[in-house]
């Protein structure tokens, strides 16, 4: 038998090439689902552990927390997302979160119900302290901070203060610089992850001077590898509990309608980093 010549060697390269990415379709798929699953962690107070609370008295009321609609809006993307956390439960009861087509809720997070971002005296009850503790060499590509409100029943009372303004101004100064201590042990332990600060969802003082102070540090921060964005309060948000379109049942925690409102706040300012991430 002859050998083969320059252009049947050339034929048989050519089919050979042709076939071998077709090898392994498993492995490819394998490798592109892979390529989908983002993780995220929540990370926050009350308002992000989400539970059971009883206000008013006598009346139980479940609390799912943004996190449960967020997720709802990665299922309705199409998109794999991982929730992080050791934290698996609500406050004092669990919610039942329903199946959502076909998928289970992954209820991780790191919330804690009344903890503050740092504690002075207390911190192994900050929320600090369980990001070093529970984050450390974790891995994750999303980290949402949502906290502030509890620190401010550390500060001095209005009374202390030669007025109103001066009161404001201190809350602002304090909870600002807490948050970007925080903000910066975060990206200290992922700098690859992207970050986002939640508003404090509040119409009143001296929320409304903490949220424009945390905007104007987030804006003011050095440029790093992954981004840290402030997600403004949502435009239409009402903290009354007995208004039509209350988004909370006792001023400051989420019912259903603040959580949804919420969850397409955070999504919507993730969009960008996510759509990249999917790519």
């Amino acid at each position: 038998m002859s050998k083969p010549n320059v252009l049947t060697k050339a034929i048989i390269m050519a089919m050979t090439s042709s076939i071998l990415p077709l090898a392994s379709p498993a492995q490819d798929a394998a490798e592109s689902a892979a390529k989908r699953a983002i993780k995220l962690v929540a990370i926050g107070d009350s308002i992000t552990q989400g539970g059971w609370s009883n206000y008013p008295e006598g009346v139980g009321t479940y609390e799912y927390s943004y996190r449960y609609p967020l997720w709802k809006n990665f299922v309705d993307a199409e998109w794999e997302v991982e929730m992080v956390g050791t934290v698996k439960q609500g406050f004092v009861k669990h919610p039942d979160y329903p199946d959502y087509k076909g998928k289970k809720f992954d209820n991780s997070n790191e919330g804690y119900w009344g903890w503050p971002l740092m504690n002075p005296g207390k911190e192994e009850t900050s929320i600090k302290r369980k990001i070093e503790e529970n984050l450390t060499g974790k891995a994750f590509d999303v980290a949402i901070l949502e906290a502030g409100w509890n620190d401010l029943g550390q500060l001095k009372k209005k009374e202390e203060f030669p007025d109103e303004a001066d009161f404001n101004a201190a809350c602002a100064e304090e909870i600002t610089r807490r948050a970007k201590t925080v903000i910066e042990l975060l990206q200290s332990i992922n700098e690859n992850a992207a970050i986002y600060y939640s508003a404090l969802p509040a119409t009143w003082e001296p929320q409304t001077s903490v949220n424009a102070a945390l905007k104007k540090m987030i804006g003011e921060l050095p440029e790093a590898k992954a981004p840290v964005v402030f997600v403004d309060m949502p435009a239409a948000w009402v903290n009354k509990p007995d208004e039509p379109n209350t988004c909370t049942y006792d001023w400051v925690h989420t019912n259903e309608r603040g959580d949804k409102m919420l969850a397409d706040a955070y999504f919507g300012a993730m969009k960008p980093f996510v759509e990249a991430f999917y790519k």
